[in-house]
C-alpha cells in the first residue's frame, strides 16, 4: 500500500481510510507498461539535479571547500532527524567512507559522541525540515557551531526568517509532499526525492571535502 505525506494529506483523511490496510481493494489501475515509471523518475529527479547545480550552486559552492568556513575545521553532522538513514552512511561507518564527517551529539542523547562547538561548522542534512526547527530534535544544539550552519533540505518548508546570520540554506528543490511521478486515476504521487538528493549533496560534499586534504 503507498502511503502519502502528511504534507499533502495534512488531515489525515487518506492515512485514515488505508492506514490500516496492505493492499487497496477499492482501486483499480490500468496495466502501466514496463519502464514507464522509472522512465519518468529518472527525468524528474534530472530536472531536480539541475535545479540543485544551478539555483542552490552558490550555497554549495560557498559550504564545500575552498569555502573559507571549512579552513579551520572539519566537524560536519552527517545526518539527522529528516534524513534517518542518513547518520548510517557517514562518519565511518561505511567501507567507503573518506572519513570526513564527524558524528556529534546534536540532540544530547550521545554524551560520547563530541559536542559541537566555537571551531565547529555544521552541515547538517535531511529533507523536508524547516531549518532550526524542533524537526531537528535540539537546534539550538545544532547551532552551538560557531563558524555556522548549512543545512541541506528542501527550501520550500524555510524562509528567510528561519536562518540565523551566520546560516545558509542548500535547497534541495523537491516539491511539497517529496514525490515526483503521477500515476492515471491514482490519487497519490510516486518516487520520494529527498532520500536521494540529500545523500547526492552530502556525498558531494564529502568528495570536494576529501580531495581537498
Amino acid at each position: 500500500m503507498v502511503r502519502e505525506s502528511f504534507e499533502t494529506d495534512t488531515l489525515k483523511k487518506r492515512w485514515l481510510r488505508y492506514g490500516s490496510q496492505r493492499f487497496h481493494h477499492d482501486r483499480w489501475l490500468d496495466p502501466i507498461s514496463p519502464g514507464r515509471l522509472g522512465h519518468a523518475y529518472l527525468d524528474g529527479l534530472q530536472t531536480i539535479f539541475t535545479d540543485i547545480g544551478s539555483a542552490s550552486w552558490t550555497s554549495l559552492s560557498r559550504t564545500r571547500p575552498p569555502g573559507q568556513r571549512h579552513s579551520a575545521t572539519r566537524a560536519a553532522k552527517s545526518g539527522c532527524t529528516g534524513g534517518r538513514y542518513l547518520p548510517y552512511h557517514a562518519g565511518r561507518q561505511l567501507a567507503a567512507d573518506p572519513g570526513v564527517f564527524t558524528l556529534l551529539n546534536h540532540d544530547g542523547s550521545n554524551p560520547k559522541l563530541p559536542a559541537l562547538g566555537r571551531g565547529d561548522y555544521l552541515i547538517a542534512v535531511g529533507r523536508y525540515e524547516t531549518a532550526g526547527s524542533w524537526e531537528w530534535g535540539e537546534p539550538e544544539l545544532l547551532r552551538k557551531a560557531g563558524r555556522g550552519v548549512a543545512w541541506v533540505v528542501n527550501g520550500y518548508n524555510t524562509q528567510r526568517r528561519d536562518l540565523k546570520r551566520n546560516e545558509r540554506l542548500i535547497d534541495l528543490w523537491g516539491p511539497v509532499g517529496d514525490c515526483i511521478v503521477k500515476v492515471e486515476n491514482y490519487d497519490t504521487r510516486l518516487g520520494p526525492t529527498g532520500s536521494i538528493t540529500a545523500e547526492a549533496v552530502m556525498w558531494m560534499i564529502a568528495a570536494e571535502l576529501a580531495g581537498s586534504e
